[in-house]
């Protein structure tokens, strides 16, 4: 926690320069949340309010019972960054997700600039489409 501290004061200058577009710095809820939406959403709340930073992204599995915990912080004002996506349709669901969170914080006058990114495993979405699509 202490170095993700720094790193993300150090970042600080960049995200503020840059409007929130580069300096984030991301810190993950514990793997083994990613099927307990209640404690996913509890670890995310945790360790956002013990870093106290703004530009750090608390990661939550994009997993089923994810989604709710994505909502639920997104809500609360906590950024995010959505892993754990294998699919168009795990980010389509982590993307609605996140319009909820967003949404219900326009409904109960709060401002809707949270961050979240999407961190799309690459690799396995290149394995996924081998031998179906042109290669350039």
């Amino acid at each position: 926690m202490e170095d993700l501290i720094r790193a993300a004061d150090l970042f600080r200058p960049i995200c503020d320069r840059t409007n929130g577009v580069d300096g984030w710095v991301s810190l993950e809820v514990s793997p083994l949340l990613a099927h307990d939406t209640a404690k996913s959403f509890a670890a995310a709340n945790e360790l956002h309010a013990r870093a106290a930073r703004p530009n750090l992204l608390i990661k939550i599995p994009g997993t089923k019972e994810g989604l709710p915990a994505i909502e639920e912080a997104i809500f609360a004002g906590i950024p995010i960054n959505v892993t754990l996506l294998f699919s168009s349709d795990h980010y389509l669901a982590a993307a609605e997700a996140f319009l909820r969170g967003i949404e219900r914080r326009i409904e109960a006058g709060l401002k809707p600039n949270v961050a979240s990114v999407a961190s799309v495993f690459v690799s396995r979405w290149d394995a996924g489409v081998t031998g179906k699509v042109p290669r350039h």
